[in-house]
Parts: structure tokens; C-alpha cells; sequence
């Protein structure tokens, strides 16, 4: 039994290494053997996950009133200018108390790069995204002044979203190209603050744990300010919780750093091509932070599904400018 299409006019392709036009949509090739999912847990190890995630996940909204509470009474005894840095210290206590809770153990591998970014300055961090887990495992593990830039819809959410708005994070809006300007606007204010933006340039999690494209944010960021490229991988997460699950695995995860390094791109004279050489040369630089397995560029959804609509009326439907990319 197969599933999805292949676009009209195009070879069918692996279902490991994607569609480079579509990297939603299976091939007509795809069948579900071919799907890489999770592996099964044996009942013992399943029901242990599942009470230490609802034990987690019964805590979260304590732990976060709790930080809410200390964070802004004790903010207002402090200076205005100070206050960002705080309630980013305030928050970094409130990932790891969601690490603890949830009985995930960070580790890190590449301190030396770490005190190398430490003492040059600000930085432009570029990280691997697998899980909702990723921000308190990073608020966790990692020194130093960061912050985070974030989509829209996560300062939305009651108290956390009021509270990192105060910590100095950035919000983006994504599939807004003006709001999109103006988030790299303000990452370049806070890296002439000091401040070193962390993007997951992936744009959203990976759906089966494989390094995904790379957008051009963090690129472009780098290039417009001449600040160091930071580069992190995050190893292990998706294997404890993945995208779209809330049963997280009690267990490890590694944190690793690479080297930081500066990327050759002029702006103005730069061409479209040379632009996405530079992304896929930073994207390699994460990659090689990544086991082999999980390295592959592009991917479709791991849930192997007929689609709702048939493709004809799919493609009836569909933009035109997509079918000239």
C-alpha cells in the first residue's frame, strides 16, 4: 500500500532523503514499511514514562507560578536596567526545575567552545530543534546571556509569555516578512546589548529526529552585525520526547558545541545562490555535531497517512507560484 503522490512531471523520490519541492509529501513510492517511527517500549519502561511525565507535567504550572511570583516581586527591588538579566536568571532556574521534575539529565560536551564565547561576546546561536523540551534543556545547561527568539504564539501563553517577554526575548511571527525584518532588528539590538540571540534555524521542530533545512534568520543576522556563528546540536531529545508528545522518557541528553566561526557573505553584492551556501555551509556545522543517523537534510511527516483531499483537487487548489520553486 502506498500513500500521497508524486508531483506531476517529477521522478518519484527516497522517502528517506525527501522531496526538495515538497518536504511534506510522500512520493507515490512511500509505503508505510519505509516510514521510520519511533521505536516501541516494552509496557515496564512505557508505564514508567508515563508516571514520571504526569508527574512533570503535574508540577509545570507550579514551578511556573512559583517563578512568576519570586520573579516580579523581587525584579521590583532592582534596578530597570538589570531586570532582563534577572528574570533571564529567573528562567534559567525554571528550565531546570522542569528538567528535574521531568528527570531529564543534561549534559554538555564543547565547555571549551562555551568560554571561548564567553569571552569573546556576543554571539549568533544556531541549534537543532526536536522538542518543547529544547528551551528548558538549554535554559538548563548553558551559561551566559542569551535569549531566545521565540514564534509569536509562545508569548501568548499565560504568565511564561509575559514573563520571557520581560526577560528580553524576541518574538517572531512566522510567514510575516515585515515582522521577520523587525525581529532581526531587535537580535541585532540585543547583540550590540550583549545579549547573544539563540535560533532554532530549522524554523519549527523535526517531526522524526533528522536535521531539517535551514532558514536564512540566523545567516542573515550574522552577516548584517559580523558577529561569530555559535553552533549547537542537541542530542538525545527526541528519543525522550518527540514532537507532538507529551510522554517524556526519563534519561539523557547531551548539549554540543562546536567551535564558533564567521561566515564570508556581503549583503549587498551577495546572490541568492551564495546566500544558500552559506546556510547549508552553517547548516554542516551543526550536522557534524549530530550522530550520523540523524544528519539526512530533508524529511516528510513520520505519520504515513492518505491524504483528505485527492491530489488532483489538491493541485487545483495550489498556489502557482508553488509549482515554480
Amino acid at each position: 500500500m502506498s500513500f500521497g503522490y508524486a508531483p506531476e512531471g517529477r521522478p518519484p523520490i527516497d522517502v528517506h532523503g525527501g522531496d526538495p519541492y515538497d518536504p511534506w509529501v510522500p512520493s507515490a513510492s512511500c509505503s508505510i514499511d519505509q516510514i521510520e517511527l519511533m521505536p516501541r517500549d516494552p509496557f515496564p519502561v512505557f508505564l514508567i514514562s508515563i508516571l514520571n511525565s504526569c508527574i512533570g507535567w503535574f508540577c509545570l504550572p507550579f514551578i511556573t507560578v512559583a517563578t512568576w511570583i519570586i520573579g516580579t516581586t523581587r525584579a521590583k527591588m532592582r534596578p530597570v536596567h538589570e531586570r532582563p538579566a534577572f528574570y533571564h536568571d529567573m528562567a534559567k532556574g525554571w528550565g531546570s526545575a522542569i528538567c528535574r521534575s521531568l528527570r531529564l539529565r543534561v549534559h554538555v560536551e564543547g565547555r571549551e567552545h562555551l568560554d571561548s564565547w564567553l569571552e569573546s561576546g556576543a554571539a549568533v546561536i544556531v541549534c537543532n530543534h526536536n522538542s518543547l523540551m529544547d528551551i528548558p534543556a538549554l535554559l538548563d545547561s548553558l551559561p551566559g546571556r542569551f535569549n531566545f527568539v521565540a514564534k509569536a504564539e509562545v508569548f501568548r501563553v499565560p504568565l511564561l509569555g509575559e514573563f520571557i517577554r520581560r526577560a528580553g526575548y524576541i518574538s517572531l511571527i512566522r510567514g510575516d516578512r515585515k515582522e521577520a525584518t523587525r525581529s532581526l532588528d531587535n537580535a541585532a539590538k540585543a547583540l550590540e546589548d550583549g545579549w547573544s540571540p539563540l535560533l532554532f534555524a530549522e524554523g519549527t521542530r523535526s517531526f522524526d529526529g533528522k536535521l531539517q533545512r535551514f532558514k536564512r534568520g540566523a545567516i542573515l543576522l550574522a552577516a548584517r552585525t559580523q558577529r561569530p556563528i555559535l553552533p549547537m546540536a542537541i542530542v538525545g531529545m527526541h528519543e525522550q520526547i518527540s514532537r507532538n508528545c507529551l510522554v517524556c522518557r526519563p534519561g539523557e541528553v547531551t548539549i554540543r558545541v562546536g567551535a564558533p566561526f564567521m561566515i564570508d557573505l556581503d549583503l549587498d553584492s551577495a546572490s541568492e545562490e551564495t546566500i544558500q551556501q552559506v546556510v547549508e555551509q552553517v547548516r554542516s556545522r551543526v550536522a557534524n555535531l549530530l550522530d550520523p543517523s540523524i544528519r539526512k537534510t530533508y524529511r516528510i511527516r513520520e505519520r504515513a497517512v492518505k491524504p483528505l483531499i485527492r491530489p488532483e483537487l489538491r493541485r487545483a487548489f495550489r498556489p502557482a507560484i508553488l509549482d515554480d520553486l
